[in-house]
């Protein structure tokens, strides 16, 4: 136990937990040293298990800012610029960014914290030359504040099932709200910037939680004693299947994992994702 509340301790902060990033969330310590008798927080760490991540370098197609002629190309002809855009993120000790975990379904008995939240308001920002945050998890009652903070006309084109496809001015703001709920998170991208995606995840619930760059989640307010299903996806990878955690926790061949919590705070360990399965 003292393990679990030191590493809650340091990565609070940095961590997206049951409320939304940018909103009041609870303290998982806090939620841990309360103890209480019906209600538990869930956490662990998704780390990438190899050496060499298979990043993507990709053209930033577009205008491009005029430049002396580089020697061997006396013409001046364009070349393209190229970035490594950040689909896979690995942060310290090999932790995976931007993967999700969340339940599969709502709960029977759900937290008063939760069932009496207010919808709230998410930033999804083009910023930077990326979509900041990369990834997000919200309900369909929150609402998005759209922002173009570029010094030039930029679309935001999200693909689930209520899609959008908003045209932003420099430096506009719009807000938004996604009203149809997806099992799995959806396609954000810009097609005037193309190297520019992200992922949002839109529930019924904010039983979820996005990895920060140490890999780690946590989900909190979680009914004790009742059978729960919960779900691991990445961008790269989709489902993360068949991985086997530090404690014996095994997802199934769609990401899936049966928990049952009986304690105030269940540490799953760590979930090491083999680079086959961000192969192209």
């Amino acid at each position: 136990m003292r393990v679990i509340l030191a590493l809650l301790a340091t990565s609070a902060a940095a961590i997206f937990v049951a409320a939304p990033a940018n909103a009041e969330e609870p303290n998982p310590r806090a939620l841990a040293l309360q103890k209480p008798a019906a209600w538990g927080t869930v956490l662990g760490r998704v780390v990438f298990d190899g050496d060499d991540p298979p990043l993507r370098v990709v053209p930033m197609l577009g205008p491009q800012p005029r430049v002396a002629p580089p020697p061997g190309n006396p013409a001046g002809v364009p070349l393209p610029v190229l970035i490594v855009e950040d689909s896979l993120i690995i942060g310290e000790n090999r932790g995976l960014a931007n993967a999700f975990a969340y339940l599969r379904s709502k709960p029977s008995r759900v937290h008063p914290a939760e069932a009496q939240a207010p919808p709230r308001k998410y930033s999804f920002e083009a910023n930077n030359l990326r979509f900041e945050p990369h990834a997000l998890i919200m309900t369909r009652r929150d609402k998005l504040a759209l922002g173009n903070r570029t010094n030039e006309p930029l679309n935001i084109h999200y693909q689930g099932s209520d899609p959008f496809n908003l045209l932003l001015k420099a430096d506009e703001t719009k807000e938004w709200q996604i009203k149809q709920t997806e099992n799995v998170p959806q396609t954000v991208r810009s097609n005037i910037k193309q190297w520019m995606s992200g992922c949002i995840l839109v529930r019924d619930d904010s039983y979820g939680s996005v990895t920060n760059e140490r890999g780690l989640f946590v989900i909190a307010n979680l009914p004790l004693n009742e059978p729960l299903e919960l779900q691991l996806w990445h961008e790269r990878a989709g489902y993360l299947r068949n991985i086997t955690s530090t404690t014996a926790h095994k997802t199934s061949p769609v990401g899936q994992l049966r928990i049952t919590l009986t304690d105030a705070v269940t540490d799953l360990g760590e979930f090491r994702v083999p680079p086959e399965l961000f192969k192209e």
